[in-house]
C-alpha cells in the first residue's frame, strides 16, 4: 500500500452573492465601476463580461469576486461544496 499523507485544503475568504435576477441586486452588490463587467438578458440570465469571453448566471447561480472587477459563476451544488459562512 502507498503512504499517502492528506492535507487539508487552504481557507480562503471570498465575496459572493447569489444571483436573483433582479437589476437592483446587482447594483446594491457591485460598486459602479465595475457594473460595466455585467449585461442581463429579459429572462434574467447574468452575462459577466471577462478577458476571455462571457460566462452565463442562471437565477440561483453564486457570482464570486476573485479581485477588483474579475468575476465568474459557480453552480449552487459546487459553491455549498466548497464554501461554509464563517
Amino acid at each position: 500500500m502507498i503512504n499517502i499523507k492528506i492535507y487539508k485544503h487552504v481557507e480562503n475568504f471570498i465575496h459572493a452573492f447569489k444571483w436573483d435576477g433582479y437589476t437592483d441586486t446587482l447594483k446594491r452588490k457591485v460598486s459602479k465601476e465595475e457594473l460595466s463587467a455585467f449585461s442581463i438578458n429579459k429572462n434574467g440570465i447574468l452575462s459577466i463580461h471577462t478577458d476571455n469571453g462571457t460566462m452565463q448566471c442562471a437565477v440561483g447561480d453564486y457570482v464570486i469576486q476573485e479581485d477588483y472587477n474579475r468575476y465568474h459563476c459557480c453552480k449552487p451544488e459546487m459553491f455549498r461544496k466548497l464554501y461554509k459562512l464563517p
